[in-house]
């Protein structure tokens, strides 16, 4: 996208990314005189390819809603009734049951979910896994830009 645009429009995006103690000595009315100030500068176009996903991560974050941790299975049970479908043959077994596992305070707990709440539960679980992932891609986002900040001047 970027690589399209005229260089006067590319220069004016790279400046808008840029962090703030960049842009002051850099001058915004004239961006011609993007200059290095400090040790980090020496990489100043990796900025825009660095905060645009971390812009659209928080943006996405925002928008994800309710949250659940743990896991959903499915099970079937077995009574103890000895002339029930469940000990035929074939034997049909009683349910499904849903069973939402999950770790809160170190401690495991396991709870059964209604049908009427599999749905709403099922996308809070999705919800929550998707707030891992960004959280995991936010974070190495951040790491490499810490490595750009911490890379010495080349003078």
């Amino acid at each position: 996208m970027v690589r399209n645009l005229s260089s006067r429009v590319r220069l004016s995006l790279l400046e808008k990314s840029m962090p703030s103690q960049m842009r002051e000595r850099s001058g915004t009315a004239n961006t011609a005189s993007l200059r290095p100030v400090t040790r980090i500068e020496t990489t100043w176009k990796e900025w825009p390819m660095m905060y645009s996903p971390i812009g659209k991560i928080k943006e996405e974050l925002v928008s994800l809603g309710r949250l659940r941790p743990g896991s959903l299975a499915k099970q079937y049970n077995v009574c103890t009734k000895a002339q029930c479908r469940c000990k035929g043959t074939p034997p049909k077994r009683h349910g499904p049951y849903y069973q939402l596992s999950f770790t809160q305070g170190g401690k495991s707990t396991t709870r059964f979910v209604r049908r009427e709440h599999l749905t709403r539960i099922k996308e809070e679980l999705r919800n929550y896994k998707r707030l891992q992932k960004l959280l995991d891609k936010w974070i190495g986002l951040e790491m490499q830009l810490s490595e750009i900040r911490m890379a010495p001047t080349a003078r």
